[in-house]
């Protein structure tokens, strides 16, 4: 494996730290050569570490016939770039050697030139346009991928990789508060990625080292902080909230190393604010470990980021961190835990971190040493470099199979609607796509495609672009229908015509056609059943059904040639199976009702067992919404009753429904899916049937502890209630979990029909 590196040469910070880093080790193993467009420090030092660098110069036309001479002979496998100029060239490079280019993006390119008009109209402009000519993209944190992804990048072809350092060196006064410390990495929520260079080093390079011996003093608590002065990193807010929490801490000291723009203007500020003799401007720093040794506290106080090298490098010598929550920082630091984030601009709150850890030596120890096991776990430089290979690879392979004629999987489902039951069949169908092939485009139809695209990191395409389906179809080598109960003219027609235009078109495209852990009817009308038979029969190469009595309902429309397997529902596959300690004792229980003709007539008795059940055991009810269109008959049954109650929201994802499912006792539910996922969370059930495929759920489970609807009583609902108490174990969700592996089975049997 051949890489050719391309960067401007003029880089410094955070991604010069990561370059160095990664090709000093991809080149123990593979051939990495490094080309850059000027001569200057970042060439030489690349030489000086034994990376193979030539510096290739001039004008675009000149720079780019020499490139290509340099390439040709270098036999490459993939280009990898950085920054505007990298970028821009791999691209005209690209065109040339018809080779996949890579480019790692260690900022939000959007901001990296803030401040600086004429460079964001030109560099910026340059690289955005070059960004979207190439073909894979490196984000520095999870956030930046996501950054990536929501701005229209492919989402197969974005890559997380963390930066990562070496951890051998350890902070000298390290007492280990860190025993039995629960890490937990909190998603970041907020901000996209940014930092131009994620500032590792930080603008920091000079013959000066710095107060190396300065923190002598046992009574004096030093703020650090590394970065480029430049408006992105906010210098100015960071020294007026040590001008307050100077007033309450006197024995607090800033250090500031780098240089930039902003320099003079930050020394004046520090003088006007009366802090000159406090804060000590370093300029630019050879020694950074040396320059960590000083400090107590780091800090970063950016307005935007990537996820930078500064609080990674911090952390190696467990220095308690406080930083602006942005980008993926908070992927790095869960604030109260192993650190503390600030909202970007907020001078108080900076103020009160500061003061809180100068104040309490335990407390910032604790978090220093949180964040050092956290480092060393999951952002090591082996890491790094090991990620970056398979990386490598990846891209390999799937530049070679992306000649191919057809190359990806299409999905079609209620997906996008807003039902977090269909969301959790459309995940485990994406996970066991990817458990197969991770790097395989999936496309989905989906009602709300943006949506689809962010939570899934899937193509996706609305669910009604029937003008479009059939060139997806043509470009795919497998579609797959399902799950769910999508062969039926229950709730419509035209949903069902629909779905069978969608198999009948991917068969007409050449596609095999894989309908996936179904649900099969009621399919009424006789023309919709003469047409569903003859579709299905006719297009369709395998069915997995996802209960037994499905199979006969496909016989009746006359379905006689795709190949029948009884499997079970996907979305089994969401959640690990573990009960909660508690949820045995626990004294509420989950109930989910939907809109349904009959309901309102049932509500009184549902609302009557409900209070008879709480009169004998002291159970509250937790209403537990499948979809948003759920909540108003549960708050209509809610107003209905004596006893106390909770009515849950929306849950975001599947597993937070799963994770609450484990701590109730039991589950009595309409909804199918809810169901499915107290049966994932192996509580024991209870089933009130308004359509055969809840029956049939229960019955596949070896359960038959259900009401129908329209026998519904406050007696015979109560009977299914005592059955859940007295019944703790699920002993069929084995069975089914086992079932469901037929799915993958027979998708792998599928997919690999064309590898």
């Amino acid at each position: 494996m051949k890489i050719l590196t391309l960067i401007s040469g003029g880089d410094y910070g955070g991604a010069k730290t990561h370059v160095f880093s990664i090709l000093r080790r991809v080149n123990l193993t593979d051939t990495n050569d490094l080309v850059c467009f000027r001569e200057g420090d970042f060439a030489s030092e690349a030489r000086a570490l034994g990376i193979p660098t030539t510096v290739i110069s001039g004008g675009i036309a000149g720079t780019l016939r020499a490139l290509v001479s340099f390439a040709k002979k270098g036999g490459y496998d993939v280009i990898h770039s950085h920054g505007s100029r990298g970028n821009a060239m791999a691209v005209l490079l690209k065109a040339v050697l018809k080779l996949p280019v890579v480019t790692t993006i260690h900022s939000d390119y959007a901001s990296d030139y803030k401040g600086r008009p004429l460079a964001a109209l030109t560099y910026g402009n340059v690289n955005r346009f070059a960004l979207s000519r190439i073909d894979y993209y490196i984000g520095v944190s999870a956030l930046t991928a996501q950054m990536l992804i929501d701005r229209g990048f492919t989402p197969e072809r974005v890559f997380v990789m963390y930066n990562g350092i070496e951890m051998g060196v350890e902070a000298e006064n390290a007492d280990d508060y860190t025993a039995n410390a629960d890490v937990n990495t909190a998603n970041a929520d907020d901000d996209t990625a940014n930092a131009d260079d994620n500032t590792a080093n930080a603008g920091i390079a000079t013959a000066k080292t710095v107060g190396v011996d300065a923190h002598i003093d046992p009574a004096v608590v030093t703020i650090g902080i590394a970065a480029r002065l430049e408006p992105i990193k906010d210098i100015a807010t960071l020294i007026r909230a040590f001008v307050i929490a100077h007033k309450s801490v006197p024995f607090l000291r800033l250090k500031i190393a780098g240089t930039g723009v902003e320099e003079e203007m930050l020394k004046t500020l520090a003088a006007d604010l009366g802090v000159a003799d406090f804060v000590e401007f370093l300029g630019w720093v050879s020694d950074t470990d040396a320059f960590y040794k000083t400090l107590d506290i780091n800090a970063l106080t950016s307005l935007s980021e990537g996820l930078p090298y500064v609080l990674v490098e911090g952390a190696k010598y467990k220095l308690a961190t406080v930083s602006t929550k942005v980008g993926g920082v908070g992927e790095l630091i869960n604030s109260g835990v192993n650190g503390c984030l600030v909202p970007v601009g907020d001078i108080n709150a900076l103020a009160e971190a500061f003061i809180r850890y100068a104040t309490d030596e335990p407390f910032r120890r604790l978090h220093g040493g949180r964040l050092y096991e956290l480092v060393k776990e999951k952002f090591s430089l082996t890491a790094m470099v090991n990620t970056q290979l398979d990386i490598y690879t990846r891209i390999i392979s799937s530049h070679r199979r992306s000649k191919a004629e057809r190359f990806g999987v299409t999905l079609c489902g209620a997906y996008g609607m807003g039902n977090i039951g269909d969301e959790g069949i459309l995940k485990a169908i994406i996970s066991e796509i990817r458990a197969i092939d991770r790097d395989i485009p999936i496309y989905v139809l989906s009602r709300k495609p943006k949506l689809t695209r962010r939570v899934h990191r899937v193509r996706a395409v609305h669910t009604f672009n029937v003008l479009r389906f059939p060139f997806l179809a043509r470009g795919s080598k497998l579609y797959i229908n399902g799950g769910g109960s999508l062969i039926q003219d229950e709730t419509s027609s035209r949903s069902l015509w629909f779905y069978l235009y969608t198999i009948l078109a991917a068969k007409l495209s050449g596609t095999k056609v894989l309908m996936y852990g179904c649900g099969i009817g009621p399919v009424s009308k006789p023309f919709n059943r003469r047409l569903a038979g003859k579709i299905i029969d006719g297009c369709v190469s395998a069915i997995t059904l996802r209960d037994g009595g499905n199979e006969s309902v496909l016989r009746s429309l006359g379905v006689v040639k795709p190949e029948v397997y009884i499997a079970a529902d996907p979305a089994l596959t969401l959640g690990n199976g573990e009960t909660s300690s508690g949820a045995e004792d626990s004294r509420e229980y989950a109930v989910t009702l939907r809109d349904w003709h009959g309901i309102d007539g049932r509500l009184n008795a549902i609302a009557a067992a409900i209070d008879g059940a709480y009169d004998r055991h002291g159970l509250t009810p937790v209403f537990i919404p499948i979809d948003a269109k759920d909540l108003p008959v549960m708050r209509k049954t809610s107003g209905l009753l004596k006893c106390p109650y909770r009515v849950h929201g929306v849950f975001n994802t599947p597993e937070e429904l799963i994770d609450e499912m484990r701590t109730l006792r039991f589950a009595l539910s309409m909804r199918l899916h809810a169901l499915i996922f107290a049966a994932s969370a192996e509580i024991p059930l209870g089933g009130i049937v308004y359509d055969p495929k809840v029956q049939g759920f229960l019955e596949h489970l070896g359960q038959r502890n259900y009401v129908a609807l329209e026998d519904l009583t406050a007696e015979k609902l109560s009977e299914i209630i005592e059955t859940c108490l007295m019944n703790r174990e699920n002993p069929g969700t084995i069975r089914l979990r086992e079932l469901e592996a037929v799915n993958r089975e027979v998708l792998g049997r599928h997919l690999a029909m064309f590898s």
